[in-house]
C-alpha cells in the first residue's frame, strides 16, 4: 500500500476508511451512495484494485453492464484468476445472452476450482 498510496499515514487511514464506509453501504444497500462514494475512492486512488472491485460490482448489481464490463476486464488483466472477479463477469455475460464468452468464463473458474458449485451449475 505504501507504493501505492504513499508513506503518509493520514492516506492511508483515509483509504482504509472509504473502503469501510463502501463495505457499510453495500451492506445495507444505499446502491446510490455506494456508486458515489466508489466513484470517488476510485479517482483519489487509480490503482487500487479494490476500489474499482467494487465500482464495477456496484455497476452491475444496479444493472450497468456498460460500466461493469471494462473494469471487470481491466482487474481481470491484473489478477486473471481472481475467482469472484471471474464469476463475477461470467454471470454479466449470462445476463447479456453471450453465451459463448460466459461457458469461457465458467471453465476458466473450474479449472482453477473445480469443486466451485456455481460453475459446475453452469458450465
Amino acid at each position: 500500500l505504501r507504493n501505492q498510496f504513499g508513506a503518509n499515514a493520514q492516506n492511508l487511514t483515509r483509504y482504509d476508511n472509504y473502503l469501510n464506509t463502501l463495505d457499510a453501504l453495500v451492506s445495507q444497500r444505499k446502491w446510490e451512495e455506494a456508486l458515489a462514494l466508489a466513484k470517488t475512492t476510485v479517482e483519489l486512488y487509480k490503482n487500487s484494485f479494490r476500489a474499482k472491485f467494487y465500482l464495477a460490482n456496484i455497476y452491475f448489481t444496479l444493472g450497468d453492464a456498460k460500466n461493469a464490463e471494462p473494469l471487470y476486464l481491466e482487474l481481470l488483466g491484473q489478477q486473471p484468476s481472481n475467482v469472484t472477479l471471474l464469476t463475477n463477469l461470467a454471470l454479466l455475460y449470462e445476463n447479456k445472452a453471450r453465451v459463448t464468452e460466459s461457458k469461457d468464463l465458467w471453465r476458466r473458474v473450474l479449472e482453477i476450482e473445480p469443486s466451485n458449485p456455481l460453475a459446475l451449475q453452469r458450465k
